[in-house]
């Protein structure tokens, strides 16, 4: 399969699953999908979007320029392992939480907003791209190929964030279930990373 075919699923593949676990910007989805409509849904999940872009464009740069240490990758493996472990058991311990409603007029604007407060998506896509850069997953050796790359991403944070709205009632309705299974699979694909990671390096 072309790299740069390669480079859109992995961003859009790992940007959908980044986006499941019930979080902030998803609540709001939910909670603007069922008070104002699919219509303001879809404003908010393209701010997100955009935000995510540039935050991805963000890691994609400053792992570029860890991978020219000789010694990053060795500790970022090591680094990696643990935040994947730590993540892992944080989601398999983590209670759901009760929705709260939106505090902003505009949905664009509010999805804006609550995805830059969202920095920590900086050291997410820091961490998954060396971690598919170092397993040569994905290819990131010129401006079209990083494009493709951060465009998955973008594209998979809207289809997530969708995905919570068009199906916002049900969500609504089963949300504390729904928000223990999610928590519970990626708190278990977490640790299964981890110890990926672990076998990996002591190859």
């Amino acid at each position: 399969m072309n790299i740069i075919v390669l480079n859109f699923l992995a961003g859009a593949i790992v940007s959908f699953l980044g986006s499941l676990p019930v979080g902030v910007l998803n609540v709001t989805i939910i909670h603007i999908a069922l008070r104002r409509g699919l219509s303001a849904a879809f404003y908010f999940a393209i701010a997100c979007a955009i935000i995510e872009l540039i935050y991805s464009y963000i890691a994609v740069l400053l792992t570029q320029a860890a991978f020219h240490l000789e010694a990053f990758t060795l500790w970022f493996h090591i680094f990696s392992i643990l935040v994947f472990m730590g993540a892992g058991i944080y989601y398999l311990r983590k209670k759901p939480s009760s929705p709260k409603s939106p505090n902003h007029a505009q949905a664009f604007y509010q999805g804006t907003i609550l995805s830059i407060m969202n920095i920590v998506a900086i050291p997410f896509w820091l961490i998954y791209t060396s971690l598919l850069s170092s397993h040569q997953w994905i290819q990131l050796d010129s401006q079209v190929s990083i494009t493709y790359y951060i465009s998955g991403i973008a594209l998979g944070t809207l289809l997530s964030l969708l995905s919570f709205a068009l199906f916002s009632h049900k969500i609504n309705q089963r949300f504390v279930l729904e928000s223990v299974k999610v928590n519970r699979i990626m708190g278990l694909l977490l640790i299964a990373t981890s110890l990926v990671e672990a076998v990996y390096i002591l190859q």
